[in-house]
């Protein structure tokens, strides 16, 4: 049945696509798309919000893709991704703001702007660098697509020799400005609060972060919920967020463990206190909060050597004690060297905004003249 939905979307696309085009560019349409409509945070929320807030806010149309369920703010036009009023937007709106690979077969009119605004930074290897060789189309795709970004959003300078390796991009393409979503990383104290006083978490208990990355092969992750709330459950709680490629069914209920339904990745990250992770590029935005991190990538050899591996040497550039299997994790979760750490200079490096936090209003000055 979804096979057939797709087949049937591609069509739809096919066919109406073209004819839409024929109809005048809307120069105050504005079309955000974060991960097709499942949610809308990230990115193109901060972008949104930076626009929205600027004194000439109101001659802009906003729409953004949101399935049925996702929030988005008031005052502007939801649409269904792929539905005919998102194709319609799509090929009339002047500007798009989207952090995925564009459908198969989506090409920018000449008087279109299309910022790719990109969802993490890249530590695991991307787009056409992949090394599995069975993703060839999808690579190629990925390069075809990279030819339509008018801009590319770059978290800082060290990581665009990768975006130019993995989708083929020029200097004029990239923007080195850091993630908008970044920007006010940190200052959120009241969600932080609210977070312990509504599951009822001790002053004593630190809250863990365990935001694992999506494993091609969609193998489950490995990790022992049941014997983590036996063991560290006094002493911690732990907040769990899969990729969002990630669909994990039958984990179960155990004390002090919570798999996140509604945060986002951001909130997430403001509410925990330390952070467990493997290859996913959320411990370069974790940075920037200065907290521990511990890393946990329990499958590392075929990561490295079966899947898509890493730009940079996975040891000597994480900045946190390395675990590579659950009951070394325990054990440093038991030990105190967890509140040690000083990831200032790291966080500098590795993201342009640290210093100011002027990622959002710098994209919405460049490519909108606010």
């Amino acid at each position: 049945m979804k096979a057939l939905r797709t087949i049937i979307k591609k069509v739809l696309f096919k066919t109406v696509y073209p004819i839409f085009r024929l109809c005048p560019i809307r120069r105050n349409y504005v079309l955000f798309n974060c991960n097709n409509g499942k949610v809308f945070d990230g990115n193109p929320k901060a972008i949104f919000e930076e626009l929205r807030n600027k004194q000439n806010a109101n001659q802009y149309k906003f729409i953004v893709t949101a399935s049925n369920g996702v929030v988005i703010p008031e005052n502007v036009h939801r649409v269904r991704y792929m539905s005919l009023a998102y194709i319609f937007y799509l090929a009339v709106s002047k500007y798009w703001v989207i952090n995925i690979n564009a459908f198969s077969g989506v090409n920018p009119r000449k008087d279109q702007v299309f910022l790719q605004t990109w969802h993490g930074t890249p530590l695991k290897k991307i787009g056409a660098d992949i090394q599995d060789t069975s993703r060839s189309t999808e690579k190629e795709e990925w390069r075809k697509d990279a030819l339509n970004w008018t801009y590319f959003l770059s978290n800082g300078s060290r990581s665009n020799p990768f975006y130019k390796s993995a989708f083929g991009l020029s200097d004029n393409q990239i923007l080195t400005y850091g993630l908008p979503r970044n920007d006010r990383l940190g200052d959120n104290k009241q969600l932080y609060d609210s977070f312990r006083k509504e599951r009822g978490i001790s002053k004593n208990q630190k809250v863990i972060l365990y935001a694992p990355t999506f494993r091609d092969d969609g193998s489950q992750i490995q990790f022992n919920y049941e014997e983590f709330s036996k063991k560290l459950g006094s002493k911690f709680y732990l907040l769990v967020n899969f990729h969002r490629l990630y669909v994990e069914k039958g984990l179960g209920n155990f004390p002090n463990v919570e798999f996140n339904e509604h945060l986002s990745i951001t909130d997430c990250m403001e509410v925990s206190d330390l952070l467990i992770t493997d290859y996913s590029s959320v411990f370069f935005d974790y940075s920037i909060l200065n907290r521990p991190m511990i890393f946990y990538p329990y499958d590392y050899n075929r990561y490295m050597n079966e899947e898509r591996g890493t730009y940079m040497e996975y040891s000597s550039t994480v900045p946190g004690p390395i675990c590579y299997s659950f009951d070394s994790l325990v054990r440093q979760l038991m030990s105190e060297d967890n509140s040690k750490h000083d990831n200032s200079q790291f966080a500098r490096e590795f993201n342009a905004n640290y210093e100011r936090r002027d990622a959002s209003e710098k994209i919405v000055s460049k490519v909108f003249g606010l």
